[in-house]
């Protein structure tokens, strides 16, 4: 089927197995320091004809996060940072979508540490395409940041007068779905 044909209207699954909710933070002033998320869902609504009734929501198991050090993912998940037991998920559902220039931007309600702040950022699309089980996939690709003191993330040290953890954490989404 020509990839023009396939029709990205609908309601998409986000396919964790071929998705990435990733994030990057500043260490001690010098590096980043990168890590992701491992449990997560999502949908994706999509209206081509009508923008305006699209949407998107997602949510995020914070005790997956994965920042490739043990010692490091406990505290994250310790009450210092996420406190995963008191606020296990993160969150967001978009109360806008719209087309941004090339793009698409969308609008929404971003809840971390049991604290819900409106955000909004640009995201691309690529596809759709079918997959090897003749299924439909679409793409969703997003970059945007937020203030980790914002959501209540607020713990720090200092190093020679160096903070060790940056306030502004880079959000990046890496998204595929699947039409249902």
């Amino acid at each position: 089927m020509p990839f023009f044909q396939l029709d990205p209207a609908g309601t998409w699954a986000v396919d964790n197995v071929h998705s990435e909710i990733g994030f990057s933070v500043r260490h001690l002033g010098a590096g980043k320091t990168r890590g992701k998320f491992t449990d997560f869902t999502g949908t994706v609504i999509a209206d081509p004809k009508n923008i305006a009734k699209s949407s998107v929501s997602f949510t995020v198991q914070a005790k997956s996060i994965d920042t490739a050090n043990t010692a490091r993912d406990n505290h994250l998940r310790s009450a210092d940072f996420f406190d995963v037991a008191t606020f296990p998920t993160l969150s967001f559902v978009s109360t806008k979508v719209e087309k941004a220039g090339k793009g698409y931007r969308a609008t929404g309600k971003l809840t971390i540490h049991g604290v819900t702040k409106i955000i909004s950022f640009p995201f691309a699309i690529s596809g759709p395409t079918k997959g090897m089980q003749k299924e439909t996939r679409a793409g969703v690709e997003a970059r945007f940041s937020v203030n980790r003191k914002d959501f209540g993330l607020v713990w720090n040290g200092l190093v020679e007068g160096t903070q060790v953890v940056g306030e502004q954490v880079e959000i990046s989404l890496d998204l595929e779905g699947i039409k249902k």
